[in-house]
């Protein structure tokens, strides 16, 4: 027989590592897919936040500087009455240094950059106030008081708004290189996990190679096997074929020869031609009816016959009494008052059919025993015993089969009986076996399940 399960597993292993090989790949592919994204996206926060916030607020460091040295020069230059010109320049830089905080703070804040932004617009409105202050104080010539102003709190101001643009560009300063930092470090990560992924494909690919190698190596045996249980059953097909034409070809002949006859014999010799047709009209139906008894236990069951078990078995001890009494074998029984099994009338009176012809037949001797023997339960067990020669241990492993009959057999038949019982029982989720040793007679059983587990007591029936 060819062996399939073992492909099974090397199917679905080769299965396996092809998804696995897909999966890398596409899983590689999706990480380069968001490694790509998050250095894009730290590279954007560089070009589009961190970036413009340092250049903004150098632009606004640099002309606060300015109106610093402005303001220092107007103080000097306000007694030539060069005051006014200091003052419209003062006041550019402030609306340019106004400007550039504001574009700053229009831009996205990184995480915690809020509280130093809200320190800062204190700063820049402080200063925007004594800022206007000295301005209209230089315009309107008030030299002293625009010094003082100037040496005082626009001094003080001036000085903690450069310090606030000093912390603002130092976290944005910081933020650019933990930035650089992350995308250095993701590009690493990237290259390790590229060059896992490449391992892993590489592995996995190699592995599908040899798992695909020995599918082909299989696929080769088994196909040899094929070859080979085929070649062997046509064989068995050949043999059985020139059985049953030699099993059917003998009856046949003798009716012939029989039909041929009685058109010339005398009248008080026709009964005895008659009885020898009939007689072979007999063995060529029992052939034909093996055939077709084999043939109908591969039929699927039906799933909600059962039958009771008691009638079944009277019906066919009644049956078989007679060919039991002509060979000189007595039999006993013992039923269950109450029993069913889940399969149709016809299947129980076909197993147990086949397995007391085959007792009686091969009980051997003249007063031989034979005991059937039902024992009830979620599993229906039935025993067929009798005390003929038993049956030697290489024929019990394959008497089963069809087409087989045993090598001390004489009685003519074509080796299905057996066979069939196989083939029913296991197509009702049963069981058969036989227990048997030479010179001490043959145990043949099989099981079905029952139809309920109804107990019963036994009852003795002899024959």
């Amino acid at each position: 027989m060819m062996g399939g399960p073992p492909e099974r597993p090397l199917t679905a292993l080769l299965a396996a590592a092809l998804v696995l090989i897909v999966g890398a790949f596409v899983g590689g592919t999706l990480l380069t897919q968001a490694i790509s994204s998050r250095m894009e996206a730290d590279a954007s926060d560089i070009a589009n936040n961190a970036a413009p916030h340092v250049q903004q607020l150098t632009l606004a460091r640099t002309a606060l500087t300015k109106i610093r040295i402005l303001a220092e020069r107007a103080n000097e230059e306000c007694a030539r009455q060069d005051a006014p010109f200091f003052a419209d320049e003062i006041e550019r830089m402030a609306g340019e240094m106004q400007d550039s905080v504001a574009t700053y703070l229009t831009a996205p804040a990184f995480p915690g950059e809020e509280a130093l932004q809200q320190g800062l617009k204190k700063r820049m409105a402080d200063l925007r106030s004594i800022l206007t202050e000295y301005v209209g104080l230089s315009r309107a010539g008030q030299c002293e008081t625009a010094r003082a102003l100037e040496e005082g709190g626009f001094s003080r101001a001036a000085a903690q708004a450069s310090v606030e643009f000093g912390n603002l560009v130092d976290f944005n300063a910081q933020q650019i290189e933990r930035l650089v930092q992350e995308i250095g470090e993701t590009r690493a990560r990237a290259n390790t996990m590229a060059l896992a992924l490449d391992v892993v494909a590489v592995t996995l690919a190699s592995g599908a190679g040899l798992v695909l190698a020995r599918l082909l190596r299989r696929d080769a045996r088994l196909q040899a096997e094929y070859g080979r249980v085929q070649r062997e059953r046509a064989d068995e097909l050949e043999a059985f074929a020139a059985r049953v034409a030699h099993d059917v070809r003998s009856p046949l002949s003798a009716i012939h020869v029989s039909l041929h006859l009685l058109r010339r014999a005398p009248e008080e010799g026709k009964e005895a031609i008659i009885d020898r047709a009939r007689r072979s009209a007999d063995r060529l139906n029992a052939v034909v009816t093996d055939l077709y008894a084999f043939a109908s236990a591969g039929a699927r069951p039906d799933p909600h016959a059962s039958c009771a078990v008691a009638p079944v078995v009277n019906g066919v001890l009644e049956d078989a009494r007679p060919a039991a009494s002509m060979a000189g074998v007595a039999m006993s029984v013992e039923v269950p008052d109450s029993c069913e099994v889940a399969c149709a009338p016809g299947v129980l009176v076909t197993l147990l059919s086949n397995l007391l012809s085959n007792a009686i037949k091969h009980a051997g001797r003249e007063g031989g025993k034979l005991a059937i023997r039902i024992r009830p339960g979620a599993i229906v067990r039935f025993e067929v015993e009798d005390d003929g020669p038993g049956i030697p241990v290489e024929d019990q492993e394959r008497m089963f089969q069809p087409y087989v009959r045993g090598k001390s057999v004489a009685t003519a038949g074509l080796g299905l009986g057996l066979a069939t019982v196989k083939r029913l029982a296991e197509s009702h989720g049963g069981s058969f076996g036989v227990r048997s040793s030479p010179g001490a007679g043959s145990t043949f059983w099989f099981e079905i399940p029952g139809a309920h587990r109804a107990g019963a007591e036994k009852t003795g029936v002899g024959g």
